[in-house]
Formats: structure tokens, C-alpha cells, sequence
């Protein structure tokens, strides 16, 4: 989306964008690092070859390969690609690849209504002795 941008452009614009949110940290001694303030601890990532990893390409024989792999966590990593996208380019990159996942994600969590009989059943029952 930025041809020119670099990872020292890159590394700015998140400690614009995110320089309030109070999981993201900008790193003392680096003008390029940033950290994520994760549940299980806290993890730093270097913005280094961050955007060239994002544009690595996926060939779609190697995609249709991997998607029909017998070893079912593999498969699930290579979902088909859309007709569309398919005949549209002939690359998909790594980050369209993740977007369209997510946006599957997002989809099939949507039309789901959560439910918690567990919790609600300890509720009662720790509240139901006082």
C-alpha cells in the first residue's frame, strides 16, 4: 500500500498510530523496535525486512499443494482461493492470504451467539452460599 515506505517509516507510523495504547511500547534504545505488552509477556519485534515478509508471494500450484495435504494442519493453513482472486492475479501475497482468513474468521464469529452455562452455572453456585 506504501511503495516507498521503509521499516524506519513503518516503525513511525506505529508509534503514531499506537502511541497511547497501553499494550504498545516504543523501545528505549530503538528507533525501529516496537513491543507488545502480550498476556503471557511482553514481546518485541524488529520492523527489519517486516513490510519485504509481507509481500512474499504464495504460488497458487504450491497453495492448491499444500491445501491438499493429508496431514490435516497443513491443509487447514492453505485454504483454497477464491475463484476471483485466483483468476484476478496470478500471486497472492502472504498478508492477502491472512486478510482473507481473518475476514473468514470475523465472518463465522459473527453469525454465532456465544454461550456460557458453565459460568453461569458457577455463578450460582458460589453466590447461592452467601
Amino acid at each position: 500500500m506504501f511503495p516507498r515506505s521503509t521499516h524506519e517509516t513503518f516503525a513511525e507510523k506505529l508509534y503514531q498510530t499506537f502511541k497511547d495504547h497501553k499494550r504498545f511500547v516504543k523501545p528505549k534504545l530503538s528507533r525501529t523496535d516496537f513491543t507488545i505488552c502480550h498476556y503471557a509477556g511482553d514481546v518485541t519485534y524488529q520492523t527489519e525486512l517486516f513490510l519485504e515478509k509481507n509481500k512474499d508471494l504464495v504460488v497458487p500450484e504450491h497453495q492448491a499443494l499444500l491445501n491438499a495435504s493429508k496431514c490435516s494442519f497443513v491443509s487447514s493453513l492453505f485454504p483454497p482461493l477464491p475463484e476471483e482472486t485466483s483468476k484476478s492475479s496470478k500471486f497472492s501475497s502472504i498478508a492477502t492470504g491472512f486478510k482473507q482468513q481473518l475476514q473468514s474468521l470475523l465472518e463465522t464469529l459473527n453469525a454465532t451467539e456465544p454461550h456460557y452455562p458453565v459460568c453461569m452455572m458457577v455463578w450460582h453456585i458460589f453466590y447461592s452460599r452467601e
